[in-house]
């Protein structure tokens, strides 16, 4: 960042690095495995974000909101600037895929009052048909903009909202973060000051734009600061994790990262002979955030590629949220990374007591950093409300300029979350902090994140909530009388297991089927959630603790569930190891059986084999597969997703499919795309080499 004349807002810094350097590459955009890359320079920057604020004048005024619906990011980041600079209040959004993402934009363009969408002409294609407000009108950025020499400024003040930025929903209602420009400006330095950036640096992101870590620490970091970085599609990283090391590798990049998950991605699928090609020796800031940072992963991380250079020392672990704008701690200049092994029982008493043993009745925790500048963290009892002191856990508060002004139109939710005050300082003159749900304890000065309030799940840098999915849960078996469950979420090594308690109807028939109930609400929670359910447990009615007023009672059954104290009537897990016909995952693919029939039998035998491939992705048996969900509904996450591809390159010979399997809408389509590839082998190769039948 330049020191003097300090910027007041991101479009300042523009135009302050348009002066001073404007032929240096800001961004560079590598895509395809041959490594193409387009390069935009500060001066590109500078001239397409005013051309588009130019533009904009016509189709949106100042503090009326955008969505900025892009598939790429090179279009994305003049667009979102462009909108800065018009004073339009932008709304990063990523592309539909499905239709409850469908449901989620139409519920945003109402919730936002927007009457305009940003996109290309490749997107808003895909936009077609999906919106469900016919007054809303497009602008397409890619092509056909009018030049202007003339700029029409807009004065930006530091309370002006510059965008919103909607958290992930869970029943359809996002909530929209105002992020104004001063949350910036801060959190932009923040990340500077403790992520130790310079001119010097280099980044490489394959965060998608629309995420606050994306956006924030991908895209208009570098910019702040003044470095060059490297941007690639996350479907390029979720499809090969080597190829986002190979960058790093290449550009020798000093800054990337992304949630825990990114990095087991990289434990589990980059061979061994690939990591000896990389050197990670000037990765000094693999940050992690976004979701839970567990030791292992930085462990198992640190010896597979050490043989490459990396360092220890360089994992970064930290805390944010997009509530916070992004960053809130991280370990700072003078900070290492530490981790601490204390007594489980007592952490679970909200006591933090350090033992030197690891054994079953201890949990090693990793810091999360000191508080960010200028910022402070306090730790409250849920129980008091009061500030506890160093050592004792309690819900995570937080203070400061990067704390952002709320919830668009949500008042309520905007006073309860983010104008607390501790028990004791209610008056006008107390400070106003925000709650973030998790929970956590101070401990030398350093944050560490150790679980978070009952009715909050986090699964792979995502937010859900119980009674969210308790409800849409209840509300799918209705017609089974089933009124009373609870979810929360377990923590199983590096991931978090969802466990559901059910009671059994007290009216119900002879002809339960409780196998055919599991089907049921575990695709539910995938058509709604794209979440797997590890265990669902039927219990005998009134099983399920409840205060006096009928509420569930989450914590503590989730400990009678831990200490096996229910009447267990069925259970998911019993039904899945002991069920043949539930798990019949038995149909392989043989390419010499597929070419002998025809093509009516050709069609039927392949879609057994791909539903039973699906199946033993998912743990479930073929019949419970619906074949008109996405995978995403379907329940595949980013790993799933990874796996998924490499089986299907392996068995069927189909690389195509790799480039094209984000963008499918349902089994049936991989189906087709699958037998197309198979017909034109057959046309060239009617008798299949004899290396591919054997492997």
């Amino acid at each position: 960042m330049i020191a003097d004349n300090k910027p007041k807002n991101i479009i300042d810094v523009v135009c302050e690095h348009n002066k001073a350097k404007p032929q240096e590459v800001l961004y560079r955009f590598v895509s395809g495995t041959s490594g193409e890359y387009l390069n935009l320079t500060y001066s590109d920057v500078y001239e397409s974000m005013y051309n588009i604020a130019q533009n904009l004048g016509d189709k949106a005024s100042k503090g009326e909101r955008a969505l900025l619906i892009y598939e790429d990011s090179e279009n994305f980041i003049t667009a979102f600037l462009g909108c800065l600079a018009a004073g339009v209040i932008a709304v990063p959004l990523s592309v539909p895929r499905t239709q409850e993402m469908k449901n989620i934009i139409n519920y945003i363009v109402s919730n936002s009052d927007s009457s305009l969408i940003m996109c290309d002409s490749k997107t808003r294609k895909k936009l077609e048909g999906v919106l469900t407000n016919s007054r809303i009108s497009y602008f397409e950025t890619d092509g056909g903009l009018s030049s202007s020499s003339k700029i029409r400024t807009h004065t930006i003040l530091p309370d002006d909202i510059a965008f919103l930025q909607y958290t992930s929903g869970s029943t359809g209602e996002p909530k929209g973060v105002m992020v104004t420009h001063a949350n910036i400006m801060n959190n932009l330095d923040v990340i500077r000051i403790l992520f130790g950036h310079t001119t010097h640096s280099v980044g490489c992101s394959w965060l998608p734009h629309y995420h606050d870590m994306g956006l924030l620490g991908g895209i208009l970091q570098p910019l702040f600061v003044g470095f060059p970085v490297v941007l690639m599609a996350a479907s390029r990283f979720i499809r090969k994790p080597f190829y986002w090391l190979s960058i790093i590798s290449e550009y020798g990049v000093t800054t990337s990262g992304g949630p825990n998950f990114a990095y087991d991605l990289c434990i589990k699928h980059v061979k061994e002979a690939d990591v000896r090609s990389l050197d990670l020796s000037r990765w000094c800031v693999a940050f992690n955030g976004a979701e839970p940072v567990v030791n292992a992963t930085l462990e198992n991380f640190n010896e597979k590629f050490q043989v490459a250079g990396f360092s220890p020392a360089s994992h970064y672990p930290c805390y944010g949220m997009a509530e916070t704008t992004l960053l809130v701690s991280g370990l700072g200049s003078n900070t290492v990374n530490n981790t601490l092994t204390v007594c489980r029982p007592s952490l679970s008493a909200g006591i933090v007591l350090p033992v030197d043993d690891h054994n079953d009745n201890s949990r090693t925790l990793v810091s999360n950093g000191i508080c960010a500048p200028g910022h402070e963290i306090i730790i409250v009892s849920e129980e008091t409300g009061k500030k506890v002191k160093e050592g004792n856990v309690g819900e995570i508060w937080v203070t400061g300029p990067s704390v952002t002004s709320g919830y668009w139109k949500r008042p309520a939710l905007t006073n309860n979350r983010f104008k607390a005050t501790t028990f004791g300082n209610e008056t006008d003159s107390g400070q106003r902090y925000y709650r973030t749900g998790d929970l956590g304890f101070l401990y030398s000065k350093q944050l560490y994140v150790c679980g978070r309030q009952l009715d909050k799940i986090i699964v792979r840098g995502r937010n859900y909530f119980a009674e969210d999915i308790e409800y849409v849960l209840t509300k799918c078996m209705a017609e089974l009388y089933i009124t009373a469950m609870v979810v929360f979420g377990v923590t199983n090594g590096t991931s978090e297991n969802l466990i559901l308690l059910v009671e059994v109807p007290r009216n119900r028939s002879i002809d339960f089927d409780a196998c055919k109930v599991c089907i049921q609400l575990r695709s539910a929670i995938r058509r709604h959630f794209s979440l797997e359910l590890y265990d669902i447990v039927f219990l005998q009615p009134r099983s399920l603790l409840k205060t006096t007023s009928g509420k569930v009672r989450r914590k503590f059954n989730k400990e009678s569930y831990a200490n096996d104290d229910f009447s267990i009537v069925d259970s998911w897990q019993r039904i899945f190891n002991e069920n043949d016909s539930v798990i019949e995952q038995k149909q392989h693919f043989c390419y010499v059986t597929f070419s002998a029939l025809d093509s009516t039998q050709q069609l039927k035998y392949l879609r057994k084999c791909i539903i039973a491939d699906i199946a033993r992705h998912l743990d479930l048996g073929p019949q419970s597969i619906d074949m008109s969900l996405s995978l995403g509904a379907l329940g595949f996450d980013s790993i799933k997703i990874t796996e998924l591809l490499t089986s299907m390159v392996d068995i069927y010979r189909v690389n195509g499919i790799s480039a094209q399997i984000f963008y499918i809408n349902s089994v049936e389509t991989i189906i087709v795309m699958v037998m197309e590839q198979l017909i034109d082998r057959i046309t060239i190769y009617p008798s299949e080499p004899k290396e591919l039948i054997e492997s």
